[in-house]
């Protein structure tokens, strides 16, 4: 998948001695007029899906990645923590789920009453105000958060107004349940947010750590 959201489905040999783009790979390098041997970055976004970005001869090497040999790139990363409070991302609430009669030892008969906890995740987190003062300035309307597994979960950003303190409330939305339950992540978790500096791609890699007291 390239930026502007074409996509292209090719074959890989799986063979880690001679890997291979198989089946597909005419037609990619037909459909971009690739005739010589450009640099090309991949970024694995999940689920057997790359993003793509085709460098061209005039690429000046301050944009080549930063983990390519060539590149004269200065970014840095920057990261930021995210404390998760007490009752977010998940709240829960004691409920009497299952009544059923047994039958005791003495003959008689007792209603028993078996209570499970049930959580719900909820959906959206307010960011601290160096991270989200960050993004503001960013101009996304999303966050692709990258877990530990290297998959991609999209994330909707929300900009709030505070009248009140004239100030903007910057919240992670939609996607961001379904992120804390694939995850694991549980109230008093604490988040390492890590991105580079000029976060041309909106891609946050999210990491769990530990509290140091």
């Amino acid at each position: 998948m390239d930026g502007c959201g074409n996509s292209h489905t090719i074959e890989f040999n799986k063979c880690f001695l001679m890997p291979i783009l198989t089946e597909g790979w005419h037609q990619f390098r037909h459909f971009y007029h690739v005739t010589t041997n450009p640099l090309m970055s991949y970024t694995y976004l999940g689920n057997s899906i790359f993003q793509i970005k085709i460098f061209n001869g005039s690429t000046p090497k301050n944009e080549y990645p930063r983990y390519h040999r060539l590149t004269t790139s200065t970014l840095k990363d920057l990261t930021f923590d995210v404390d998760m409070p007490d009752r977010d991302p998940i709240s829960s609430k004691l409920v009497n789920i299952i009544s059923c009669n047994i039958l005791c030892n003495n003959g008689e008969i007792a209603l028993l009453h078996i209570n499970i906890l049930l959580t719900s995740f909820l959906p959206f987190q307010i960011l601290p105000h160096d991270l989200g003062n960050f993004l503001r300035v960013k101009y996304h309307d999303n966050l692709r958060l990258c877990d530990t597994s290297n998959t991609i979960s999209i994330c909707k950003l929300i900009f709030k107004q505070d009248v009140e303190v004239n100030t903007t409330i910057v919240m992670i939305g939609h996607g961001w349940k379904s992120f804390c339950k694939n995850n694991r992540i549980y109230p008093e978790s604490l988040l390492e947010f890590k991105c580079d500096s000029i976060m041309a791609k909106n891609i946050v890699s999210v990491y769990k750590v530990s509290r140091h007291y």
